[in-house]
């Protein structure tokens, strides 16, 4: 082992040399020498590894034959020896839990005894023996294990295993082998150690690494304590001594060992111990984004989202405060404490019946002591979390994950994608450099190569089109509703006044799609998610008229606009298609407003303005007759809301048909509607000069739109005429 991995490598080569070169491959590397003098049954219980057959049904069914078939080992050893100190032998063979409770303390006593001896021999002898029958033991045998008594013993073995070269090395594998069984069948038995102060010794064996097989033992107990004890590994640096010689180790010890670190993460982490543990391992966490394993990857990028969405939650803004109109906080907050919630709560429900050993929860702060959060203390609280190195390694992984077609790749991107949105939601020198890196090329051929676009979707890639969507509104300004309509946020829009390229580049490469993959979606929120990104557009675009007359076509934009508004999927994305109707009117009205009015945008804003401005007499009149009788109740935020919009959204369509539409009514753009209408009632009285009278209309420069031949009557003429 080189002196640049390993600080305690280069202490003992020897002892290290002679522990690998025994070892068979794929398997732990024991101390074959000194496990020479012993029987088989012990020479098993010193090399098995945590991920060995031994641990599987099979493998237990072979070494119960093997010790039926004559050779017991050890465990004949023990049974003997246990006769002689007068125990009785328990039935069917097996020492623990299966006898009285005296016959089981008589059992552990000898083995307790030689445990505390001073002679290395009657350790190695002892430890031996309890590394056998633990390797084939269950939860109901351990019940009545001394668990109290033997931790302590074994956390001071495995940190201080005696003087003697010859024996060090299996003292130390055979009571961190110990240690491992027992946590992986008592689970539980996690709190005993971290009491005893075993995290401590555990995590100074891999900072001063003496012995490989010890080190790659000591990170799968790690692993399995930190699905109990998460912040007491942060506690005593665990995350920091796992990671610390990472490439060390064979790239199955690699995943446990990032599999620990994402684990030590996953609850929220008190902020003295994020200061101290966590965030000086963050630049190590940014390198490990390199690494060649997706498996290795998928764990660090978890390491990654858990460390931000805690940070979010701990910046939320408290609940029972009342959020201005247009606070960017609470985007990704929810999300990010639902992630929390969810990942605590298969921990809280296996925890009914050790209520009273429970490590305490962490009360959260008070509501009255808590401050307002502002974006900007988030976005600085994010920007001195993040080394620079982060982003670049984010957008070179997600260049990769396009290009790679390895099955495993896909979570990866799924979680590198979740990480930019969030940090470049909150920050806009991190939206700035992601941009100036060309994201806009890497999200157009992530879109291209899901086949969204012209086809229909499952709901895997509705999935991945959300994360990708959502990515792309991140870097955008966010969209404010104000009493009147809707505007960006001032802070992002200035980066993209300050760079107009950034703009140009987003809307080439999504506007055109955003109209495809949303018609083409089935998916109600994708749509919903174009809908609010094409608004977002047209409102950042405002200001540059010819950037939008670029990338958007009249006729598909009017026909798209108005099937959304005769359909009216929803309140919100109605009032966004009025919203882009006023907008695109206001600065390209010659250009729009024949495609408008031909294809069904002044129809259906006429519509919404006579059926809402009803629906909103009768709701403010049901309203005001619910406050009276419940006066003493606050109205839910939910219908509050709702009738917000609505009441927006008949504003906005009264004011674009009045603006834009009432002289449209009687002008040259209703011609032909007005000519098909006449031609539709000709059918009854002279069929063959209502159809030529059609045919000319087909033919003609300017067509017939599908509106004016539905809206018309036309379609219903000749479906009875023929």
């Amino acid at each position: 082992v080189s002196t640049e991995r390993s600080k305690g490598a280069s202490s003992a080569p020897a002892k290290r040399r002679q522990t690998e070169s025994a070892a068979p491959k794929g398997r732990s590397k024991a101390p074959r020498k000194e496990v020479k003098a012993m029987s088989r049954g012990a020479e098993s219980a010193a090399s098995n590894s945590p991920s060995e057959e031994a641990e599987t049904p099979q493998g237990m069914a072979r070494g119960l034959a093997r010790h039926r078939g004559g050779d017991l080992g050890a465990f004949s050893f023990f049974m003997k020896r246990a006769q002689m100190e007068g125990a009785e032998a328990s039935p069917g063979g097996f020492p623990f839990g299966l006898g009285s409770s005296s016959s089981s303390s008589s059992q552990f006593s000898p083995l307790l005894r030689d445990l505390k001896s001073e002679d290395g021999q009657k350790q190695l002898v002892a430890l031996t023996e309890l590394a056998e029958q633990l390797s084939f033991s269950s939860e109901e045998a351990l019940i009545s294990f001394p668990m109290e008594t033997f931790i302590p013993l074994l956390v001071n073995l495995l940190g201080n295993p005696g003087c003697g070269d010859e024996t060090t090395g299996q003292v130390m594998l055979l009571a961190c082998r110990c240690l491992y069984n027992v946590v992986d069948i008592l689970p539980p038995t996690a709190r005993i150690i971290v009491g005893h102060g075993g995290l401590s010794v555990l995590c100074a064996n891999l900072l001063n690494i003496e012995y490989i097989d010890v080190a790659e033992l000591t990170v799968s107990t790690i692993e399995l304590i930190s699905e109990d004890q998460p912040v007491q590994v942060l506690k005593a640096g665990g995350l920091q001594a796992i990671l610390t010689f990472l490439d060390f180790f064979q790239i199955s010890v690699q995943r446990q060992a990032a599999n620990a670190a994402a684990l030590m993460l996953q609850a929220v982490t008190p902020p003295d111990v994020f200061e101290q543990h966590v965030k000086p391992v963050l630049p190590t966490l940014a390198q490990l984004l390199q690494h060649s394993d997706p498996q290795v990857l998928h764990s660090i990028c978890e390491c990654w989202r858990r460390v931000i969405d805690g940070c979010i939650a701990a910046h939320e803004r408290p609940k029972e405060e009342p959020s201005n109109l247009g606070s960017l906080v609470s985007r990704f907050a929810a999300e990010a404490s639902l992630r929390l919630a969810a990942e605590k709560r298969a921990e809280e429900e296996d925890d009914d019946d050790d209520d009273d050993d429970d490590e305490p929860p962490i009360p959260p702060p008070a509501v009255t002591e808590t401050p307002a959060v502002t974006t900007e203390k988030l976005s600085a609280s994010l920007q001195d979390m993040c080394p620079s190195a982060v982003l670049s390694n984010l957008l070179l992984l997600l260049g990769n994950g396009i290009s790679s077609s390895n099955s495993g790749g896909a979570s990866v991107l799924s979680e590198v994608l979740y990480i930019l949105s969030v940090l470049t939601n909150y920050s806009h020198e991190f939206a700035q450099e992601v941009l100036q890196q060309d994201i806009c090329s890497l999200v157009r051929q992530m879109l291209l190569g899901m086949d969204v676009v012209g086809g229909v979707g499952s709901a895997q890639s509705s999935g991945g089109l959300i994360r990708v969507l959502g990515l792309v509104a991140s870097v955008l300004p966010s969209v404010l509703l104000t009493e009147s309509g809707c505007m960006c946020e001032e802070r992002r829009m200035a980066v993209f006044r300050q760079h107009p390229d950034f703009l140009d580049a987003l809307s080439d490469a999504m506007v055109p799609m955003l109209l495809d993959i949303c018609q083409a979606s089935m998916d109600p929120s994708v749509q919903s998610i174009c809908i609010s990104l094409l608004l977002t557009f047209v409102l950042c675009g405002q200001e540059r008229p010819q950037l939008l007359r670029k990338n958007l076509d009249p006729v598909h934009l009017a026909s798209f606009l108005a099937s959304l508004l005769l359909t009216e999927p929803s309140t919100s994305v109605t009032l966004s298609c009025l919203l882009i109707t006023e907008r695109m009117l206001e600065h390209h009205y010659s250009d729009y407003l024949l495609n408008f009015v031909r294809q069904g945008v002044l129809h259906a804003v006429q519509n919404i303005s006579e059926r809402d401005e009803a629906k909103v007499e009768s709701a403010d009149v049901s309203a005001e007759k619910a406050e009276a009788a419940t006066a003493e109740h606050e109205p839910t935020s939910a219908s509050s809301s709702t009738g917000c919009l609505r009441k927006l959204r008949l504003e906005v369509a009264q004011r674009v048909h009045s603006k834009h539409f009432a002289s449209a009514s009687s002008s040259l753009e209703l011609l032909v509607l007005q000519e098909m209408k006449d031609i539709a009632q000709e059918f009854s009285k002279d069929a063959k000069n209502a159809l030529t009278r059609l045919r000319a209309l087909l033919m003609a420069e300017e067509g017939v739109t599908a509106f004016e031949v539905t809206c018309s009557g036309v379609s219903e003429a000749l479906s009875e005429f023929l």
